[in-house]
C-alpha cells in the first residue's frame, strides 16, 4: 500500500509511523496478527480496546500486531484500480499473508465493513470458502471476531472462523498461542478449530447447527456451550501505558479506564448488560497508570472512562488528587458519562479551576414519561439543577 500513498486521501491514515507504533524485524516474527477495527482511522484510534490488545500482543517478541482500519471509499477504489491488497499499517503486510485477522466488532453497523475489509484484503468472504488451502498450499488466515457484538453476532457467523465472547485480554493470547502451535505442527483447519473451541470464551460457529426452534445447538463431539470471559480483577488487567499517538482522532486524548460495567439497569443500554458485573480499579493503581501514561504519551488531555463515571466509589479522592497533578502540568481533565446528581459541589468547584475541562450529562429522553420507561431514574428538575450548579 505504501507505494500508493501519494494517491490516497489523507495518507497519514496509512503510514503506520505514529509515535508509539511498534515495529519489529521480519525474521523475528512467528505469528502475525492483524488487529482490525472496521471503521475509519479517526474512529478506530479512539477505541481503547484495540490499544489494550495491541499492547498485549506486541509484548511478545515473536508476535507482531498490525493495525488495520476501514479505508474510505476513494482509498478502497484506488486499491482496486491498482490491484493492490489492503495491508497492515506497521509492516505493510497484506491481510492474506497474516496468520490471524482479529476484528473488533463493537456495533452492528460495522458488520458490512467486515466484509468490505475481507474483500479488499483478497480473502474469500465466507468461512466455508476458506476451508481449502490456497493454490500455493498455504492456509488462509483465521478470521476472529471479538467485542461486544459477538454476544449477538449470528449474522456474522457465516463469515468468521471463531468468535471470542466477553473480554478478550486473557482469551485472545490463549487463542493466539493455540493457533501458533497448530501452525508450527502443520495441523489442518478442523483440528485447529477443535483445539480452539476448548478454550473458555471461544465460539466456533461451524460447530453449531439450528435446532428448529430459532436456537443454535452444538454438534455432538464438536463443541461445548461457550461461556463469556470476564476479568475479575481490574487492577490486574493490562493497560496500554505506551500506545500509538494518532495523527488525528475523534477522541485524541488519554482515556483512563477507571471502571468496567455498571450498577444501573437502564433498559436501553447494551454495554451495561454486556460488561456485567461492575468492577473498579483501585485509586493507587489509577494514579500509577496516570503518571506512567502521561510521561510516555505526552497527552495534555485526560478523560476518566467508564459507563457511569459518577458511580465510581472513590471518584472524589481520585479526581482531587488527579486534578492537583494535572494542574501542575497544564493537563486538562474531564468527566464524561455523568449521571445527574452523581458528583458533589466540591468536585464542581475544583473543576472550575482546571483549564479546558468538561462534564457530560445525558438527559437520555425528551420527556419524563420516557425517562421512567427506560428506567433512567432522573427528573427534569434534577437535570436543570445540575446544569445550574455546573454553570
Amino acid at each position: 500500500m505504501r507505494k500508493l500513498l501519494p494517491l490516497l486521501p489523507k495518507p497519514s491514515r496509512y503510514t503506520g509511523i505514529e509515535e508509539g507504533a511498534v515495529h519489529k524485524r521480519h525474521q523475528d516474527i512467528r505469528l502475525r496478527v492483524g488487529l482490525i477495527f472496521p471503521d475509519m482511522y479517526e474512529v478506530g484510534m479512539s477505541y481503547l480496546g484495540q490499544k489494550i490488545l495491541y499492547g498485549i500482543i506486541n509484548q511478545r517478541e515473536d508476535w507482531q500486531a498490525e493495525r488495520v482500519f476501514t479505508p474510505c471509499r476513494d482509498a478502497g477504489a484506488t486499491l482496486r484500480e491498482h490491484a493492490e491488497p489492503l495491508c497492515g499499517l506497521e509492516a505493510d503486510t497484506p491481510l492474506a499473508d497474516m496468520d490471524v485477522l482479529g476484528f473488533s466488532v463493537t456495533h452492528e453497523l460495522c458488520f458490512t465493513n467486515v466484509l468490505y475489509i475481507l474483500d479488499l484484503g483478497g480473502l474469500p468472504l465466507r468461512a466455508e470458502q476458506r476451508k481449502s488451502p490456497r493454490q500455493d498450499g498455504r492456509p488462509w488466515p483465521l478470521v476472529v471476531a471479538g467485542g461486544g457484538c459477538t454476544l449477538a453476532a449470528e449474522p456474522l457467523a457465516p463469515f468468521v472462523d471463531i468468535m471470542t465472547l466477553g473480554e478478550s485480554e486473557e482469551c485472545l493470547p490463549e487463542v493466539l498461542e493455540t493457533i501458533q502451535a497448530c501452525r508450527e505442527q502443520h495441523l489442518g483447519r478442523e483440528e485447529t478449530l477443535l483445539r480452539l473451541c476448548r478454550i473458555p470464551g471461544v465460539y466456533v460457529p461451524e460447530f453449531f447447527a439450528p435446532d428448529g426452534k430459532n436456537c443454535m445447538q452444538p454438534l455432538p463431539d464438536r463443541h461445548t456451550r461457550p461461556t463469556r470471559r470476564i476479568l475479575p480483577d481490574m487492577d490486574k488487567a493490562s493497560y496500554p501505558v505506551s500506545q500509538p499517538i494518532p495523527f488525528g482522532a475523534v477522541h485524541n486524548r488519554l482515556a483512563l479506564e477507571i471502571a468496567r460495567g455498571c450498577t444501573r439497569g437502564c433498559r436501553f443500554c447494551q454495554a451495561g448488560t454486556l460488561y456485567r458485573p461492575a468492577r473498579e480499579r483501585s485509586v493507587p493503581n489509577l494514579e500509577e497508570l496516570l503518571q506512567s501514561c502521561l510521561d510516555v504519551t505526552g497527552f495534555d488531555d485526560v478523560s476518566f472512562l467508564s459507563l457511569s463515571t459518577g458511580d465510581f466509589s472513590a471518584l472524589k479522592q481520585l479526581f482531587m488528587e488527579a486534578a492537583d497533578r494535572c494542574a501542575r502540568e497544564q493537563v486538562s481533565l474531564s468527566l464524561p458519562s455523568l449521571r445527574v446528581g452523581s458528583i458533589d459541589d466540591a468536585i464542581m468547584e475544583r473543576m472550575a479551576g482546571i483549564r479546558r475541562t468538561g462534564a457530560t450529562l445525558a438527559p437520555e429522553a425528551g420527556s419524563q414519561r420516557l425517562r421512567d420507561v427506560i428506567n433512567k431514574g432522573i427528573t427534569e428538575e434534577q437535570l436543570i439543577l445540575h446544569v445550574q450548579k455546573a454553570f
